[in-house]
């Protein structure tokens, strides 16, 4: 008892999973209580003016028989009230078998929703990490192009303090580049280099 807090997150992903299909959960319900009307009254009618039942007091009325429905639709099938005749014996295993689907709604349902619910979870992770990555990335991204444009113009500062007449970064690059990569003068009008 004292350990349920570790179970905290699951029990609220159980919650969050019947809030979510309460309204398929309620149709299924309600279904199931039209299923269990129909067939309490089905019995009662084919089942209740029968000797056996009449002296042992079974299928009295509806309401009743509504104990043998959920007995059956639920596939538990407590034996206490059955059926005897033919006609009700067969719209008894009509029902049983019905009982499978009625019991199978609701278990599709939620689990169908567990499952979802799981692959949304780790898809929320997916993304957080994914997006703390970028992040990582954007700021090192950040910190280098500082770190280079702070390189920049130390090399700038330095060749105007020069202000030798060179040409060592116009032989160097040639003209491949436009400007100086080291100090950004056009390199036609370079006339210094940067020491190394």
């Amino acid at each position: 008892i004292l350990k349920l807090s570790n179970f905290t997150a699951s029990v609220i992903v159980v919650g969050d999973v019947f809030y979510e299909k309460r309204y398929e959960l309620g149709t299924t319900l309600f279904t199931t209580f039209v299923v269990m009307l129909v067939a309490s009254t089905l019995l009662y009618y084919i089942e209740h003016d029968h000797p056996y039942n009449i002296e042992n007091g079974k299928f009295t009325n509806i309401i009743s028989t509504m104990w043998w429905a959920v007995a059956t639709l639920t596939t538990v099938g407590y034996g206490d009230i059955y059926p005897i005749t033919g006609w009700g014996q067969f719209a008894g295993s009509c029902i049983a078998i019905l009982g499978l689907g009625v019991v199978a709604l609701p278990t599709g349902i939620i689990g169908a929703a567990f499952i979802e619910k799981i692959e949304n979870q780790k898809e929320e992770e997916r993304l957080a990490k994914e997006a703390l990555l970028a992040q990582i990335r954007a700021e090192e991204e950040a910190k280098e192009e500082a770190a280079e444009e702070a390189e920049l113009k130390a090399l700038q500062a330095q060749a105007k303090a020069d202000g030798a007449d060179h040409t060592l970064c116009a032989s160097m690059f040639g003209r491949e580049f436009i400007y100086c990569p080291y100090c950004g003068i056009p390199l036609e009008h370079h006339h210094h280099h940067h020491r190394r």
